[in-house]
């Protein structure tokens, strides 16, 4: 019998009201579920067969700023804020852009998630990540100092003792080619509006803001160019539910078994977000000491 756990969502091609019929079982891990803590989803992901994938999302999922404010991107509390400082910045969401790149972060559920990544691994069940976020540099500053988005992110995940599988043994593999052109050799097109290409690198899949689904059947593709055999089923794990419809509706086309996870533990950690004016002209300091570093 299907197992099931906090609200379970129906998906378009189960029945779960009935036990599979002989001959067609459905497998114990196969389902989407909406849950707030990993431990309830546990025992789906440990099932799924060796070999299986799991992307896995980063913010709200993995990790979240240490600075809730970062993550609410409320401009306008923080604007007000240093106006009553009399620090003058000319582009606030610039400001906040740069302190999301380069702020501290910590783990949603810290011990959850380590212990479950290393009883993954033993599983020989490979833990991808999947994020939106962007590739490249969005400042010049960045690219004098080599600092990219993708760079930047690598770095927070190393300092929390996140890794992911090396199931794509390549450095760096570009899935599409930013629209935008080689940032290097078009300064101007430094921006927030700025996405550099889709790539994977370090078992992280950056979509650079394109739809996950759509990214997650080219890294299918690729693997299947690398001679790298096709996972048996899929996780997907995120925060955002329009992104679990997304990746949801592509592995049904494909038709690759999956495990559809919306997992919403950061939101409680958002409540009666304010602003903490220590720990924000902590974070200030430390990317003004990241800029003049030599």
């Amino acid at each position: 019998m299907f197992k099931t756990t906090e609200n379970p969502y129906p998906t378009s091609n189960v029945n779960y009201s009935q036990p599979p019929s002989p001959g067609n079982q459905i497998r114990d891990f196969v389902g989407r579920y909406q849950v707030n803590s990993i431990s309830k989803i546990k025992e789906q992901l440990l099932n799924m067969p060796r070999g299986s994938w799991i992307l896995w999302d980063l913010d709200d999922t993995v990790f979240i700023p240490i600075l809730p404010l970062l993550r609410t991107v409320n401009v306008a509390l923080l604007e007000n804020y240093l106006e009553t400082q009399k620090v003058q910045y000319p582009n606030i969401r610039q400001l906040l852009w740069e302190l999301y790149d380069c702020c501290e972060y910590k783990l949603v559920e810290e011990k959850e998630i380590l212990q479950l990544f290393l009883d993954l691994k033993e599983k020989e069940i490979h833990v991808l990540s999947l994020t939106k976020r962007r590739t490249g540099y969005a400042t010049s500053w960045q690219l004098e100092k080599k600092l990219s988005h993708e760079d930047l992110t690598l770095s927070q995940l190393s300092k929390l003792g996140i890794t992911f599988s090396s199931v794509f043994s390549e450095s760096e593999i570009i899935l599409m080619e930013s629209e935008l052109g080689d940032p290097d050799k078009k300064l101007e097109l430094f921006s927030f509006e700025y996405q550099g290409p889709a790539k994977i690198k370090s078992g992280v899949i950056f979509t650079s803001k394109l739809e996950k689904g759509f990214i997650a059947k080219l890294v299918l593709q690729k693997a299947t160019e690398l001679g790298i055999p096709r996972p048996p089923a899929i996780g997907f794990v995120d925060d955002l539910k329009e992104n679990a419809d997304n990746a949801e509706a592509v592995f049904n086309e494909i038709g690759i078994e999956s495990l559809i996870i919306h997992y919403t533990a950061a939101n409680d950690l958002y409540d009666n977000c304010h602003i903490d004016t220590h720990a924000l002209n902590r974070e200030i300091e430390r990317l003004h000491e990241m800029k003049n570093r030599g």
